[in-house]
């Protein structure tokens, strides 16, 4: 039935294809005839490397605006690149790490108060609300350990697969800054909160206040632990090569904000501090190199 399915497929990939002479068609064509003719493959079983890339949507789930006025989230994206390795110790089973650099963080904006000009110079707590921005910028050194589950026989070419396991971070850099349109001007006239004479975040910070330099990384913690998944297929272009896409998603278990930042309550909204959790989802596209006959603990001629 599988043959079937698969074969059916081809005649209508190929019969779009040959509709027309395009080049990009031709390109496609190409591709789509190497990975539906690759050969019968032998054991997918021993050690293996790679390298990888990966695009992912980031959060921060649970904003600290330390005592500022909570704001919208705003979309962010991140990149990830870094190499694995792993071992199969079966067809159907394996264990991989890998070695990540990270961008994580967050961007919000608002029309909040905090940082717009004074109404009154007789009630300097009176403030008009202006587009404010925030950037929450972020770097991690990621070391998932996944264990995978792959789906098909020895001889598939093309092997479903799911990873899941820990992944821990290391918090490698930290910035973070605030711009508003500081006049109530333009909203497209951001500057700099420290224009204003304002030390965002650190002011909104008391145990920070009147430190000579507050560095980024003191608004966080040093270390992040979540769950990472990942959805993918393993595509063999022989013995020795494959292929391998993925949606991976990851959420941290703890609280990413420093202890010196905790507990501190927003200006408005919601009053209450909750943890922040660093998160994505993203697309990974790995190339990857197998050594099927490099066993570990296989003994004798195996080994290399």
């Amino acid at each position: 039935m599988l043959i079937v399915c698969f074969a059916t497929l081809q005649k209508v990939v190929y019969s779009w294809l040959l509709k027309d002479n395009i080049s990009m068609k031709k390109i496609l064509l190409a591709l789509f005839t190497v990975a539906l003719a690759a050969p019968m493959l032998q054991a997918q079983e021993g050690i293996h490397f790679g390298f990888h890339g990966q695009m992912n949507s980031i959060w921060v789930i649970n904003q600290n605006n330390y005592e500022y006025s909570q704001m919208d989230y705003e979309y962010k994206y991140g990149i990830l690149g870094g190499a694995n390795f792993g071992y199969n110790w079966d067809e159907n089973f394996g264990l991989q790490v890998e070695f990540n650099y990270a961008q994580m963080g967050q961007d919000y904006s608002d029309i909040i108060k905090d940082f717009g000009p004074v109404q009154d110079p007789t009630k300097p707590d009176l403030k008009e609300k202006v587009l404010t921005y925030r950037y929450v910028d972020l770097t991690y050194l990621q070391v998932p350990v996944l264990f995978k589950y792959m789906e098909g026989d020895s001889k598939s070419a093309v092997k479903y697969q799911m990873a899941g396991g820990l992944q821990f971070g290391l918090l490698m850099n930290a910035d973070q800054y605030y711009t508003a349109d500081l006049d109530d001007s333009d909203p497209d006239n951001q500057r700099p909160v420290e224009d204003a004479g304002y030390e965002a975040p650190t002011s909104g910070v008391p145990d920070f206040k009147g430190e000579p330099k507050t560095s980024g990384t003191d608004f966080f913690t040093p270390f992040d632990i979540g769950a990472a998944v990942g959805v993918g297929a393993d595509i063999y272009v022989n013995d020795n090569l494959y292929f391998t896409p993925q949606f991976r998603g990851y959420i941290g278990f703890f609280d990413i904000n420093s202890k010196a930042t905790r507990e501190l309550r927003p200006a408005q909204g919601e009053n209450r501090y909750r943890a922040s959790h660093n998160a994505y989802v993203g697309f990974s596209l790995g190339i990857n190199f197998m050594f099927p006959d490099a066993k570990i603990g296989s003994g004798g001629d195996d080994n290399y």
